[in-house]
């Protein structure tokens, strides 16, 4: 059964509290509880725009200044969930510097449970921030031995989820498949099933991934029976992102973007994370590159790398869409930029490997261009490109600033950058 929130507009409209009443820290209390429950139920996405600048915001802050003080209020339930006051507050994914905080007063005020749960909360958002996951192993660590301290299977689930998420980006996939599949039995368990379809869908593309077509397509017809029974709409765009990619494999550009656009009005009924608007960037440029050509397609994923960038989306993110951008360099015959924006995705995922089936397809580009350049020439652009900032791979693409395709779907695409680049 959905949670049933109340107005939020009633909440908005009450006056602060006063910090000198007796009832203040329950106000704040049964405040930060309506936050949490209307983020999770969706009640405060349909504000007007107004409202959520001015009147969700101030109060918001309100919140926020009270739990953010530190103390035993901020180590239990609901003042334990204060840090993702900062989704409402800040336009990233990465708010390190508040679940810091946080991990210290749970350490200070709380038990074993209060610290498991705000730690894991940390290694989910370390996960899909930049800064190459620093400090999520040690925390993974801590967060096993507290699990069997607990026996909290709500708590492993979440733990085996970030385990998997972790893995996923690193390139360990066989791990990541256990992890989920460990996350997906303790999620039936406790009855966790909004989580259910994430975790469905995730094992549908390891699947993909590993090569198993047939397995893949049917872990997506479940994950989406899954979604629809219990009102994921994030799982559902996720879904069908996954199903775009597949059929952009299988050469079918017009189901892949019929897909991509049922992937994106389902975003619109949730509340997608930055990487979410970030992949979906990518898939649209692809399906652009299959229709009209990798000239447009570059321009869209230009716009998809900067967005992505302006989002502080994970490296593993950006990476991707680096890699698909040289591909579409590749198709234009740009064979040493192409060289030079892998060698970028190379430095990005620091050294782990790519999924499939990008992964042959950059091994093939590779040795095409080691042929067309030579082992020396390929080496320098290779080299030239690890020491590129996102901003310098940001030079070497075209900018969509001046593109006439906008209004006019005949007209020629924009040209990228000289060979230089510069």
């Amino acid at each position: 059964m959905p949670v049933a929130v109340p107005a939020p507009d009633a909440y908005l409209a009450a006056p602060d509290a006063d910090a000198d009443h007796p009832l203040h820290t329950q106000r704040m209390n049964l405040r930060m509880l309506h936050l949490f429950l209307g983020a999770e139920s969706g009640a405060l996405d349909h504000l007007p725009n107004g409202l959520r600048d001015e009147r969700l915001r101030r109060y918001v802050s309100l919140v926020q200044a009270h739990f953010a003080g530190g103390g035993p209020d901020a180590a239990r339930m609901p003042g334990l969930a204060w840090p993702f006051t900062a989704y409402f507050l800040r336009d990233t994914m990465d708010i390190r510097d508040v679940m810091d905080v946080a991990v210290a007063n749970a350490r200070a005020y709380g038990g074993d449970w209060e610290v498991a749960v705000i730690l894991m909360f940390r290694t989910h958002m370390v996960v899909d921030s930049p800064g190459g996951m620093a400090g999520v192993d040690d925390d993974l660590a801590e967060l096993r031995a507290l699990c069997r301290r607990v026996g909290d299977r709500w708590v492993r689930a979440q733990v085996s989820s970030a385990v998997g998420e972790a893995a996923m980006g690193r390139g360990r996939f066989e791990e990541a498949k256990a992890a989920y599949e460990e996350a997906l039995a303790l999620a039936y368990e406790v009855g966790a099933h909004t989580e259910t379809p994430f975790l469905i869908a995730r094992l549908a593309e390891l699947a993909f991934r590993a090569g198993d077509r047939e397995s893949a397509i049917a872990g997506l017809a479940e994950a989406t029976e899954a979604s629809d029974r219990h009102g994921v709409a994030d799982a559902h765009a996720f879904i069908q992102l996954l199903r775009a990619h597949i059929a952009l494999e299988d050469g079918d550009a017009a189901h892949a973007r019929a897909l991509c656009e049922q992937a994106r009005e389902e975003s619109g009924r949730g509340t997608p994370p930055p990487q979410f608007r970030a992949a979906l960037g990518a898939v649209d440029a692809l399906v652009t590159a299959a229709e009209c050509g990798p000239e447009r397609g570059l321009v869209a994923m230009a716009g998809a790398l900067r967005e992505a960038v302006e989002l502080r989306c994970a490296e593993v993110v950006t990476a991707a869409l680096v890699d698909f951008a040289a591909t579409l360099l590749a198709e234009l015959g740009e064979l040493p930029r192409a060289v030079r924006l892998f060698g970028a995705a190379d430095r990005l995922r620091g050294g782990h490997p790519r999924p499939m089936p990008e992964r042959a397809r950059t091994e093939r580009i590779q040795e095409t261009a080691r042929a067309a350049l030579g082992a020396e020439g390929y080496a320098d652009e290779h080299a030239r490109g690890e020491s590129l900032t996102v901003d310098e791979v940001l030079t070497e693409l075209p900018s969509p600033a001046p593109d006439p395709t906008a209004s006019d779907p005949t007209a020629p695409a924009p040209t990228a950058p000289g060979p230089t680049g510069r």
